[in-house]
């Protein structure tokens, strides 16, 4: 037991940056002209969540009240309109979505430099599902180069299901992918997967809070062309990114100037999440690890001083009593957000 509480304080003590939330039901338009990713809220109310993380330990610490917590817009404190806790179960259920790219055929050895490298390997994510809340769940979507987006698997409670229909997924796809540059069709098809995944999320009450748990194996092209607009419509509808790659895959040498380590990288960080480069006998405790950070996080909720279409900062901070009672402890979220007129 020791030893497994080891490991997944290793994996918290990780950096990563914190979950986001917005009060926006919509999915508006990307636009490309403006290359700060940001979050838009729709409405005049902005939610952002937020994890206070012990440094010595890495658990979160659960035990924060409304007035530990100042939120300042633009450098000016607004107050604090709402406030849930993850702790007391306030904050709202989330989905956690099993998604890879086609076992694509020359995508590496066995797949690996796609999803490859976890087939076989899909029992090692069942133990931390158990710890889902009541109101949580877990789907399965994929995306291929060969332009097929699919949600394989809706959000239920069925834990059994989802490593059934995961395992499904991942078996080898009869498909040699096109060379780098001509992948055109990958990258609308996972421009739809996100779409799908969001749209799932709008038809359901509550609206849950999208995370995708990606399960790639480290290789893309680089981040131009459509990707950056997947990851405008994920983030501007709340979703998280957490990405794993198997540690026991090759890293790959890059000979073309096209290709680039996997774009997920950077969308774990952009959108709150984490990228972990690990071994399968800590799959677990990743997940594990992640969930926790689910669990545990805050909702914080203000207006806008302005809705003027334009990047705001965003800083959350202790407030002065809290600071020296919470010394060291580190607060995580989200750095802007785009309050959005209708």
């Amino acid at each position: 037991m020791r030893i497994a509480t080891l490991l997944l304080t290793a994996i918290l003590c990780s950096p990563f940056l914190l979950s986001q939330d917005s009060a926006s039901s919509q999915t508006p338009a990307p636009e490309e002209s403006n290359p700060s990713v940001t979050f838009r809220a729709s409405t005049s109310l902005v939610l952002v969540d937020v994890i206070a993380q012990d440094p010595k330990s890495g658990f979160p610490v659960n035990t924060l009240q409304q007035e530990d917590f100042r939120v300042l817009d633009n450098g000016h404190e607004v107050p604090i309109t709402t406030f849930d806790s993850g702790s007391h179960y306030g904050t709202r259920p989330f989905v956690i979505w099993f998604v890879v790219l086609c076992n694509e055929k020359n995508n590496g050895p066995n797949g690996a430099y796609a999803s490859g490298s976890f087939r076989g390997k899909e029992m090692l994510f069942r133990p931390p599902l158990e710890h889902l809340d009541r109101h949580d769940s877990v789907g399965v979507a994929h995306w291929c180069d060969n332009g097929d987006a699919k949600l394989d698997l809706l959000p239920t409670q069925d834990k059994d299901a989802a490593i059934s229909v995961l395992a499904e997924t991942l078996k080898p796809f009869d498909y040699a992918p096109p060379p780098p540059g001509l992948r055109k069709k990958g990258e609308l098809a996972l421009i739809e997967m996100i779409r799908l995944i969001i749209h799932d999320a709008h038809q359901r009450h509550p609206q849950p809070l999208p995370v995708l748990w990606v399960l790639y194996g480290d290789y893309s092209d680089n981040a131009g062309g459509e990707l950056p607009k997947a990851l405008h419509e994920l983030v501007e509808n709340s979703g998280i990114v957490f990405g794993i790659k198997d540690a026991d895959v090759q890293n790959l040498t890059f000979n073309d100037a096209s290709l680039e380590p996997s774009a997920f990288h950077a969308w774990a960080a952009i959108t709150g999440g984490q990228y972990f480069h690990i071994s399968p006998n800590l799959y677990a405790a990743a997940l594990e690890s992640v969930l926790l950070q689910l669990h545990f996080r805050y909702l914080l909720g203000f207006r806008p001083r302005a809705v003027d279409d334009r990047r705001h900062d965003l800083k959350v901070e202790f407030s002065a009593k809290a600071k020296k009672q919470y010394k060291g402890v580190q607060l995580r979220y989200r750095p802007d957000y785009i309050p959005k007129t209708n």
